[in-house]
């Protein structure tokens, strides 16, 4: 009998024992963790570290760091939030692992000046006088950086007061109205609308005699935003429909979201750097746009490509107050 009851009992502790491990197993993980990665972007408080294709925002950094350098992060795991994008954590220590590499003659300030996602496709500059003209450019003759730098440049809306209003209200008038006819799925005009905002945008055409950089720099948002409304509606109801007319044309049409969303944050971007009323409003909207149409950061991240500042400034704009 002390045998079996014996037994019952070094039974009862090993499943005890069982229980506890898997409960100890399965339970959030508590304590301290570190990471080690190469920073992507840098600011005074916080950067941003690529760790195996994974971005983490390490917020309260004492130290200075600059783009490319690798660097020991010690986190506590309670301040992981693996829900944010990127994931955030809280240092509590920090450690230079290896400075980055500067290039000597660009001080490491090297961007990569074509965009791959958009690379071997057709495209204008539609912002450049000479170039108004339905003339379609090839990548290799106008490279994407270029063409969104022109695109962004923000003028004065005082100076361009008088011709940008009329512009701002005519070309607004009939944005909207496809944009509605899109959100009501009525179809009539919607296919010619796409294609014809889509030339206004990208391949030097008008819109009731304007050019999309005869806006001011609010209603360039508005067309943007209401572009992604169409562009998405197109998708849904005439599926293929973009690669058909993009087979039978110089034009292209299949790649508008990214393009898109590339100039509306460049475009951002430019206002913000100058401080303009404009930025809290452009960085608000795009919150609502990053929501309505499912954006992500590696999305964001890809657009940016290569360019050290690109991908601060559109980090600027992506991240919530």
């Amino acid at each position: 009998m002390k045998k079996k009851k014996l037994m019952v009992i070094i039974l009862i502790l090993l499943l005890f024992i069982i229980i506890l491990f898997t409960f100890m197993y399965f339970m959030p993980k508590k304590g301290i963790n570190e990471l080690m990665g190469k920073v992507i972007i840098s600011d005074e408080a916080y950067i941003i570290v690529e760790v195996n294709d994974k971005d983490y925002l390490v917020k309260n950094i004492k130290n200075t760091y600059e783009i490319g350098d690798e660097v020991l992060i010690i986190y506590n795991n309670d301040n992981l939030n693996e829900l944010a994008n990127p994931i955030e954590i809280f240092a509590i220590k920090e450690k230079m692992i290896k400075k980055a590499i500067k290039d000597d003659d660009n001080s490491g300030e090297i961007e990569q000046e074509i965009d791959e996602t958009i690379k071997n496709e057709q495209i204008i500059d539609y912002n450049n006088k000479e170039d108004e003209k339905e003339n379609v450019v090839k990548d290799e003759d106008l490279n994407y950086k270029d063409i969104i730098n022109n695109q962004n440049e923000v003028e004065s809306d005082e100076v361009k007061e008088t011709v940008s209003g009329n512009a701002d209200a005519e070309v607004l008038s009939y944005v909207k109205n496809i944009e509605n006819d899109a959100f009501n799925n009525i179809t009539k005009n919607l296919k010619m609308g796409f294609i014809t905002i889509v030339d206004f945008l990208f391949y030097g055409g008008d819109i009731k005699g304007y050019t999309f950089n005869e806006l001011t720099s609010k209603a360039k948002l508005e067309v943007l935003e209401g572009t992604l409304v169409v562009d998405k509606k197109i998708e849904e109801l005439f599926p293929g429909y973009k690669e058909t007319i993009s087979n039978n044309t110089s034009k292209v049409y299949t790649n508008v979201k990214n393009l898109v969303v590339d100039a509306y944050l460049n475009i951002t971007s430019k206002i913000c750097s100058q401080n303009d009323e404009l930025c809290d409003s452009a960085k608000q909207n795009f919150q609502t746009l990053k929501t309505s149409f499912g954006f992500t950061w590696d999305f964001i991240k890809e657009l940016a490509g290569n360019g050290i500042n690109r991908l601060k400034d559109y980090y600027e704009i992506w991240k919530e107050k």
